[in-house]
């Protein structure tokens, strides 16, 4: 069973990997697994087009818990 790559791919950038894709793990899922986690925090603007991560991206990182839940924390409380 695979987990979610979204936080693997939000700290990746936030350490300088702009490319997670060529980040190399031992198990490594699809590429398309890859992209489908950089479109979802696109769209949660985490991550910015250019592909760097963002505030909001930096101030989801700070919740010890899943993106998903983590976005909906720093968008409506940006404290």
């Amino acid at each position: 069973m695979r987990s979610d790559l979204l936080l693997v791919v939000l700290s990746l950038k936030k350490i300088g990997f702009l490319n997670p894709e060529t980040f190399k793990l031992l198990d490594a899922p699809p590429r398309s697994f890859f992209s489908a986690a950089i479109r979802n925090l696109e769209k949660m603007a985490a991550v910015t087009p250019e592909s760097t991560i963002s505030p909001l991206g930096l101030k989801m990182l700070e919740y010890p818990i899943e993106p998903f839940s983590a976005f909906c924390l720093a968008s409506h409380f940006p404290c």
